[in-house]
């Protein structure tokens, strides 16, 4: 990433680069993994290179005395010798420069994360060309980089400025991605505005505040994958962590909303201050209450599994006492959340067949 931040900044310095690869390749192919070459040109047919345009390449081969490289014995000024700059000759007989035009070409049509996409394959084919690495050792971490990269490809848009991208309130659903993205996005998101609020203040007075809800917070801040050895999971929670215990300070506030509050982070609940309470019934649930409000007395305590829709227990910091609330519904601006009333879904004459492919089918008639 740093090379890729320092060296790449235009689709030339991308492609010098990589012409640059696959020349040291050429001329230390006596010393070089014997697969470095024909890795690096399914590096470039991956990113769309002209199967014609690599042609040449795979006919190189070393001469047996001299160590040198030859495209054919019969073409004069075709050598790439080790200890010497390759000549212009070479560079056009063998297609290395209009191989470097259409690496250009191909890595200013693509987008910003395709691009670095691009470089990581051909990074690959570098750290195992000297044998330093075990290509197959790599090759599932490159497998995952793939993986995320299209994930990250369908949600997320490069901006170079974002003053004009968000509003006063914006909603980030999150209903249709998949598991991989609905726990990488809200980290990368609420990073990305959680340091931006930070640089914002930056030791001056807070003048403006951010407020960052989530919604179903024990599918995002889920602590059940902390401490298996996969480092980002870790550092997921990290995120969130550092924003929970330092985000006041810089006019950053957090509210979370779950239905199953006892698979959330402990480090994060022990660090909120208010609380709604809606019914709650699982007993780990109601423990993890018992341990984390002291502010909850015993009567509304045992409230709380017997609460209907709308009530809520209002208790913490800025409470002096617990509170009971009956929350009246919205009904014009709400989310489509309401429970299916089964009586009218089903009508009277449906039939609900079980075991269809038994030979014995069961039919039962709701009434």
């Amino acid at each position: 990433m740093r090379t890729f931040n320092n060296s790449v900044t235009d689709a030339d310095k991308f492609a010098q680069l990589e012409i640059s690869l696959i020349v040291a390749i050429l001329k230390g192919m006596k010393q070089v993994g014997s697969d470095a070459k024909d890795n690096w040109i399914i590096a470039a047919l991956n990113m769309g290179v002209c199967v014609d345009s690599v042609t040449e390449l795979k006919t190189l081969r070393p001469n047996q005395y001299h160590n040198e490289l030859i495209i054919s014995e019969s073409v004069l000024g075709t050598k790439i010798i080790a200890d010497q700059e390759p000549t212009s000759e070479f560079m056009e007989e063998s297609g290395l420069n209009s191989l470097k035009k259409e690496l250009v070409c191909l890595f200013e049509g693509a987008t910003p994360i395709k691009q670095l996409h691009y470089f990581l394959e051909f990074q690959k084919v570098y750290v195992s060309a000297w044998k330093s690495t075990n290509i197959e050792f790599i090759n599932p971490l490159f497998h995952r980089i793939k993986s995320a990269f299209e994930s990250l490809e369908k949600v997320v848009e490069i901006k170079e400025n974002l003053n004009d991208c968000f509003k006063s309130m914006n909603i980030v659903s999150l209903v249709h991605a998949n598991q991989e993205i609905t726990r990488l996005m809200p980290m990368l998101l609420s990073k990305m505005v959680y340091d931006e609020q930070k640089s914002y203040v930056a030791g001056n007075d807070v003048l403006q505040t951010k407020h960052l809800i989530i919604d179903e917070a024990h599918n995002i801040l889920n602590a059940e994958y902390r401490n298996n050895g996969d480092d980002w999971q870790d550092y997921r929670l990290s995120v969130f962590e550092e924003i929970i215990k330092e985000g006041r300070k810089f006019g950053f506030y957090l509210t979370l909303s779950s239905q199953r509050p006892a698979d959330i982070s402990p480090t994060i609940m022990s660090q909120l201050h208010n609380y709604l309470i809606h019914r709650l019934v699982n007993e780990k649930d109601l423990k993890m209450l018992e341990n984390t409000m002291p502010t909850l007395d015993r009567n509304s305590y045992q409230m709380i599994p017997s609460l209907g829709q709308g009530e809520t227990i209002i208790t913490g910091n800025a409470m002096q006492v617990p509170v009971f609330v009956k929350v009246d519904k919205e009904e014009k601006n709400r989310p489509k959340s309401d429970d299916i009333i089964l009586t009218k879904l089903w009508t009277k004459n449906e039939w609900i067949s079980f075991f269809p492919e038994s030979t014995t089918t069961t039919h039962i008639t709701i009434d």
